[in-house]
């Protein structure tokens, strides 16, 4: 497939094991069972059992976890539009 138009942020998950990211981003937090992530203009929690960051760049990311319990997206108020 080809893309005519550069999709960023990009966030994928597969099988429910799987998560990808593109674009740019902050890690707040990384530990066991979460990890927390900044997309302007949206905060990201990704909760489950035996999360680990396979792979990290400057705008990507892969996250792997064993069963994801929660995903939680907010859009914060220091990005908000108008």
């Amino acid at each position: 497939m080809r893309r005519f138009f550069r999709m960023v942020p990009f966030l994928e998950i597969e099988d429910h094991q799987t998560l990808r990211l593109n674009g740019k981003f902050t890690i707040g937090k990384i530990g066991e069972r979460a990890v927390s992530l900044r997309l302007a203009p949206y905060a990201m929690t990704l909760e489950g059992e035996a999360v680990q960051v396979e792979e990290i760049g400057d705008e990507a990311a892969l996250i792997t976890f064993d069963r994801l319990d929660r995903l939680t997206l907010i859009r914060t108020r220091d990005h908000a539009d108008g």
